[in-house]
């Protein structure tokens, strides 16, 4: 969370001075410019767009990020689900059904 409140007003001031860039220095169309602009402040374009940003494109990496962010939990418990079992066992087959996780994940 920390690293989010640090990097997203930074982000957003870029990204909306890019913005006014685009549309008053360069002339680029209103409806593209807000279009890709738009993507790229919630850190999709490169799902809706599939390419980089036209706003800012170096900018993909932190949208790579933040999708890893968003998409990690939901990966480890789709992989990584235990099984009610192991949360209703006792002490002795908690500690198996953990290394039973841990040879999972490790191989």
């Amino acid at each position: 969370m920390r690293r989010l409140t640090r990097l997203e007003p930074p982000y957003i001031l870029a990204m909306l001075f890019r913005i006014a860039l685009l549309l008053t220095v360069m002339h680029k169309p209103l409806g593209m410019v807000l279009s890709h602009g738009a993507a790229s402040l919630v850190y999709m374009h490169s799902l809706v767009f599939g390419d980089m940003s036209t706003v800012n494109p170096p900018a993909w990496s932190l949208e790579v990020e933040i999708q890893f962010y968003i998409m990690a939990p939901l990966l480890a418990l789709t992989f990584f689900k235990l099984r009610p079992a192991c949360s209703e066992a006792p002490r002795a087959g908690v500690h198996r059904c953990r290394r039973n996780s841990a040879a999972l994940f490790l191989g």
